[in-house]
Formats: structure tokens, C-alpha cells, sequence
């Protein structure tokens, strides 16, 4: 039991610690005074756009997680919502694996690019396709693990019928 208090304590720290990164990270292009020499479209869907969207997808993941963890602390480990949340967690992980594949593969250059000084930390994006191949991972294990929740719950109700 002390451990679920740690990871619930650990799960909103991560939660409220990403808030405000996510504020910081958002606001800041527009406080930065050299834009790069880019236009204001590629500015708008560099600096603006790309990274709301990022943002908002790790926001659900981490809300929905934050969500399983809160429940499962209350003991409703095997009840509908809880396994729901653990299953859309892994529903935005594999979306955010696989919106990142045409950032990855130079397709669509992410805010990181726009203004960019250094063209070779494109090359650094093309190497790090690991990070993408670990959320799908993550997304598919987190579908996984809701899946035999799932059978789980459906065990208990038939055990709490038989009795």
C-alpha cells in the first residue's frame, strides 16, 4: 500500500511538473526576438501549431494515466473506468507514436527545425526512432494489459454470480 501511495504522489508531481513545462514551453516562442528568418506560416505551424498538438496528446496520455492510478488506488482496480483509462492511455501513446513518424523522417519539420542553425539535428531526429518505437510499444502494452484487465473483470463478475 505504500507504494501506490508513492506512485500516486509521484503520478500528480509528473502531472503538475508537465503543466507548467508545457505553459513554458508554448509561450516561449513568442517572447524569443529572432524568429530565424522564416515565414510567418512556418512560424505559425512550427512554433504554434506542432507543438499544441504534441502537448495536447501527452496531456491525454498523462491524464488518462493519472486517471488509472487514482482509481487503482482506491482499490477499483477491476472495474470498467479504471480499465478504460488504462486503455486510452495506450490509445494516445500509439497516436503519438505515430504522428511523430513523419517528423522523424524529416517530412514535417518540428518547431526544433524551424530557425534552425544546425541542419545535422536532423540527422539526430532520424537516429532517435527509438523514442517512437517505444511509445507504440508502450501503447500497445498499456492496450494489452487493459485487454487481460478486461477478461479479469469479466472472471470476477461470473465468480460474484456463482456465489
Amino acid at each position: 500500500m505504500k507504494l501506490l501511495s508513492v506512485l500516486k504522489h509521484l503520478m500528480n508531481f509528473v502531472f503538475l511538473a508537465f503543466i507548467l513545462s508545457s505553459i513554458f514551453m508554448l509561450v516561449r516562442p513568442f517572447y524569443d526576438s529572432d524568429s530565424g528568418g522564416v515565414s510567418n506560416t512556418q512560424f505559425i505551424y512550427g512554433q504554434v501549431i506542432l507543438p499544441i498538438i504534441h502537448v495536447a496528446i501527452l496531456f491525454m496520455i498523462l491524464f488518462y494515466l493519472r486517471k488509472f492510478v487514482l482509481r487503482s488506488f482506491k482499490g477499483n482496480d477491476l472495474e470498467k473506468p479504471t480499465i478504460q483509462s488504462l486503455k486510452m492511455a495506450g490509445i494516445f501513446c500509439i497516436i503519438y507514436g505515430v504522428i511523430r513518424i513523419p517528423q522523424i523522417l524529416g517530412i514535417i519539420h518540428f518547431y526544433s527545425v524551424v530557425g534552425m542553425e544546425d541542419p545535422s539535428l536532423l540527422l539526430d531526429d532520424f537516429l532517435n526512432m527509438g523514442s517512437l518505437y517505444y511509445s507504440i510499444l508502450i501503447g500497445l502494452f498499456f492496450i494489452y494489459l487493459s485487454r487481460i484487465m478486461d477478461q479479469s473483470f469479466m472472471i470476477k463478475q461470473e465468480n460474484q454470480l456463482t456465489i
